[in-house]
């Protein structure tokens, strides 16, 4: 797993969960999807293929597919 997820599990830990409710969203399967089931950390998972150029338009649209 590399760096910038290592450190986006550290903020993680140390975000405030009575203020927020962070929401993950994977599009692939991989170190960091295990890690975060192994843990038990809710993400949604998208089995969605995505071109790197796309995924800040996916990204808008997966949070419309989420209650918030």
């Amino acid at each position: 797993m590399g760096g910038s997820k290592i450190s986006f599990i550290q903020f993680l830990d140390k975000l405030n969960k009575k203020k927020f409710n962070p929401i993950i969203i994977l599009f692939q399967k991989g170190i960091f999807y295990e890690y975060l089931k192994e843990k038990k950390i809710n993400f949604f998972y998208l089995n969605i293929p995505i071109k790197r150029s796309n995924i800040f338009i996916l990204i808008l649209r997966s949070l419309l597919l989420i209650k918030l």
